[in-house]
């Protein structure tokens, strides 16, 4: 999705770069805090942290040699 934003409004290309790497990022660990603070699924949280930031390993390499 930011890549299309990026090829749809012209940004500066450190701009572009920082937007889609930003996008890029894992899910936050105040996500987690949030969940057991409202008592939501703690476990549910924790995997998609976990699973976000093994994706982001591999992903946000490719994104920085793409831009």
């Amino acid at each position: 999705m930011a890549l299309g934003l990026v090829k749809l409004f012209p940004l500066p290309p450190l701009y572009a770069k920082v937007l889609v790497l930003q996008s890029a990022t894992p899910t936050l660990v105040s996500s987690y805090v949030f969940a057991s603070v409202y008592e939501l699924d703690t476990e549910l949280s924790s995997s998609i942290i976990c699973a976000t930031t093994l994706i982001a390993l591999g992903s946000l390499p490719l994104w920085n040699l793409l831009l």
